[in-house]
């Protein structure tokens, strides 16, 4: 009872707060994850036995992608009209790995006889920055730059693993061969150096612009991770696995003791001369607003991201379109279908507003195939807040919003 006592009283608190008043700052949080895969769903974790068949993985194979970010704090200025200025401290994390479909095939068929080789395809990276973001506008026009300070927390390259199968009267065996360079501007072999986290650091630039077409219609674009100073981590890690599995049963792989043999080599060393950068994306949007009025708001996107996807260098299509309700003050709701960086997802976002507090909850499914997106083999959440600090009006002041 004491809980809800509270929470009414900082309910009505913020609602008295915000009265007669104007924004003179902001700050919050947002945190959100995803991960999924073309296989296993959260479910899969609570069955005794997990059997896999051969005709159960598509024809694309087996793919894993993992992502998350985490806002913490942001601070958005209001004091220097025309300009918004807002600060930022940010990580995110990506990662994934595929298998191709021609091994998975021998690997799963229980008729499958001979020797089998091939190769998986991985890699990830995680990220730190220190940025800001500036706007106005310009006449009818909104130009915005995002300067950002970055650090490689750690960056996977030249990576790659084999595999060498035989199979033989129901009996399997696999060596597996994995190599990899790890960079790093914080990770130095067994223990942590932030000494070298600021000389070790690279810069980029975003840019966005938005026009009103329409009075329904505004049109925009948006480019981030344009790099003009590329990042050189302080640290290297170079690994080196080899590994026996003898006698296993690839559709009961979850659910048996199998015979492992590993060696392993791990050599740390300085950086000499690799460069890292963060992804490039470009995006273009519409914001339409098909009853003229701000109830319901239609944004459709289109872009492209150039990246290291599953070790390698690629150019990535995506596309999205997201339907938005805002409710008078209160609540906003968004349905937000994507493909993005080679994961579908279906999402709904929920933001409520008392005043000068909003608080963000997304959830939603997600996969790297469309169909196994509503299947459940992959999930999507996050969580933010944010506060606006209110200052009094004074009689007569102009406000601008």
């Amino acid at each position: 009872m004491k809980r809800f006592f509270f929470a009414v009283c900082v309910f009505l608190g913020a609602v008295l707060y915000a009265q007669d008043r104007q924004p003179s700052w902001e700050a919050g949080f947002s945190i959100n994850t995803d991960v999924s895969n073309t296989q296993f769903t959260p479910f899969d974790l609570f069955k005794d036995k997990i059997e896999l068949q051969a005709e159960s993985f598509s024809a694309a194979g087996f793919a894993a992608i993992l992502s998350g970010s985490l806002t913490f704090p942001y601070v958005k200025l209001y004091a220097f009209k025309p300009y918004e200025l807002c600060f930022f401290l940010d990580a995110d994390i990506m990662g994934g790995g595929k298998l191709p479909p021609d091994t998975l095939k021998f690997l799963f068929d229980e008729a499958a006889s001979g020797n089998h080789s091939g190769e998986a395809s991985f890699g990830g990276s995680a990220f730190a920055s220190l940025g800001a973001k500036i706007s106005r506008k310009f006449g009818a026009w909104k130009i915005g730059v995002n300067p950002a300070v970055y650090v490689p927390l750690f960056y996977m390259a030249d990576n790659g693993m084999r595999f060498d199968i035989s199979a033989s009267g129901g009996v399997t065996n696999a060596n597996i061969a994995f190599t990899a360079d790890i960079y790093s501007s914080i990770f130095r072999g067994d223990s942590f150096d932030f000494s070298k986290v600021f000389q070790s650091a690279g810069f980029d630039m975003g840019v966005s612009a938005e026009y009103p077409l329409l009075s329904n219609l505004d049109l925009g674009a948006e480019i981030s991770g344009v790099p003009l100073w590329p990042s050189r981590p302080a640290y290297k890690m170079r690994s080196r696995i080899s590994a026996v599995l003898e006698d296993f049963d690839a559709e009961d792989i979850f659910g048996q003791t199998i015979d492992f043999k590993e060696e392993s080599e791990t050599v740390f060393s300085n950086n000499d001369n690799y460069r890292v950068i963060r992804p490039l994306r470009i995006g273009l949007y519409a914001v339409y607003r098909p009853l003229d009025t701000g109830l319901l708001t239609l944004v459709p996107g289109l872009g492209i991201s150039a990246l290291t996807f599953y070790g390698r260098d690629v150019v990535l299509f995506n596309a999205g379109l997201e339907g938005r309700l805002n409710f008078p003050s209160w609540l906003t709701t968004s349905l937000c279908v994507e493909y993005r960086e080679k994961v579908w997802r279906e999402k709904i976002d929920l933001a409520f507003t008392v005043k000068a507090l909003t608080i963000n909850l997304g959830l939603g499914v997600s996969s790297p195939e469309f169909i196994k997106s509503f299947q459940g083999n992959g999930f999507f959440a996050a969580f933010g807040l944010r506060f606006v600090y209110m200052k009094k009006n004074k009689p007569g002041a102009f406000v601008a919003l």
